[in-house]
């Protein structure tokens, strides 16, 4: 796959990947963060609840010392205890009510409120007898309903407690391992990104520096007038498997060039060689043209004197010729008279 994509898309691929696991940490963290924030305030909340149900029993033992004082004493001060315990507990049991969540803390948070119920009727009567000077009476119903009421709320009371206590320590222990997780998580998060990156740089370098290392080999073998080399293998299509494309070609090219160039060598060294045998042939026949042209030059010379000597015999011969002709004239003239002579004779004799 690497090997069909561009140069600049690797690249992109391989940061496009940091990203990636950049953001897939950062989710991480955050979820973890917010896991951890979760899990605090319901940490908090649990001991906000067990601060209310703190409060919530001090409210109980008010309202319970206060009414047995008042039993014990007559003292309508001791009321007033009773007073504040019901306004502190009805305060807190108004904010569980608001806080607790669990159908299981709703479910005891109803138990205590409901056993508050019945010990504040049973407090209350006594309250109504010993105001009414039925302290006897006031006591026997204290000694009688109101132990059971107490331990009904008492145990109403420690049970919400107990849950308070088991759903906050489950809630830490939760909080535990969602950080114990956490860690593993951007652990394992962080080896695979390391890993991932490794791979991933590790592939776009070969496919890269290794073609490029090839590339250089190649050129410096050029360099070195190695035209032998087999092509570079082109394993990629990006801008780098284009250079090797090229520069396979261009060496290629070089290496017919030259076999050209070292081809036209060969005929040139061949036909020098014919020229040099040709001038050799020339030079000798040059040579023997010049020993013809002086033997010729030597027979006009001697021609030439020929020519003169027989010019000379010529003038000689022409003038021989002109005496003889001039002789041959003046003969000529002499005939011319002999023969009007003759004729004159002749013409005399056929007279007669």
């Amino acid at each position: 796959m690497l090997s069909k994509l561009s140069v600049k898309a690797k690249l992109m691929l391989g940061f496009g990947l940091l990203l990636v696991i950049l953001v897939v940490l950062s989710i991480a963290a955050y979820r973890t963060v917010v896991t951890l924030d979760q899990a605090s305030q319901d940490v908090d909340r649990k001991t906000s609840e067990k601060e209310m149900s703190l409060y919530l029993m001090e409210g109980m033992f008010k309202q319970s010392s206060g009414t047995r004082g008042f039993l014990l004493s007559g003292d309508e001060k001791n009321l007033a205890r009773d007073e504040d315990g019901k306004s502190e507990f009805r305060e807190n049991l108004e904010k569980l009510a608001g806080s607790v969540q669990s159908d299981e803390g709703k479910r005891l948070l109803e138990e205590i409120q409901n056993a508050n119920v019945a010990f504040r009727a049973v407090a209350d009567k006594e309250i109504e007898l010993k105001r009414a000077g039925k302290t006897q009476e006031a006591i026997e119903v204290m000694k009688t309903q109101a132990a059971s009421v107490g331990d009904r709320l008492d145990k109403a009371t420690d049970a919400f407690d107990d849950h308070l206590d088991r759903t906050k320590k489950e809630l830490e222990d939760q909080e535990d391992h969602e950080v114990a997780q956490a860690k593993l998580l951007i652990v394992v998060l962080c080896l695979v990104g390391l890993a991932v990156g490794l791979l991933v740089s590790t592939l776009i370098s070969r496919s890269i520096t290794g073609n490029i290392a090839h590339m250089g080999e190649m050129i410096q073998g050029m360099a070195g007038n190695d035209m032998s080399m087999a092509d570079l293998e082109v394993t990629t299509e990006d801008e780098i498997g284009k250079a090797v494309e090229s520069l396979n070609q261009m060496k290629n090219n070089m290496k017919e060039i030259i076999q050209s160039i070292a081809s036209t060598a060969e005929h040139v060294a061949s036909a020098s060689e014919e020229i040099s045998s040709s001038a050799t042939l020339q030079a000798q026949g040059a040579e023997t043209q010049t020993n013809q042209t002086t033997q010729v030059a030597t027979a006009m010379q001697e021609m030439s004197s020929t020519v003169m000597q027989v010019s000379e015999n010529s003038s000689k011969a022409a003038e021989s010729s002109r005496r003889a002709a001039e002789t041959a004239r003046q003969g000529g003239s002499i005939v011319n008279d002999t023969l009007e002579k003759m004729r004159a004779i002749a013409d005399s004799v056929s007279a007669t």
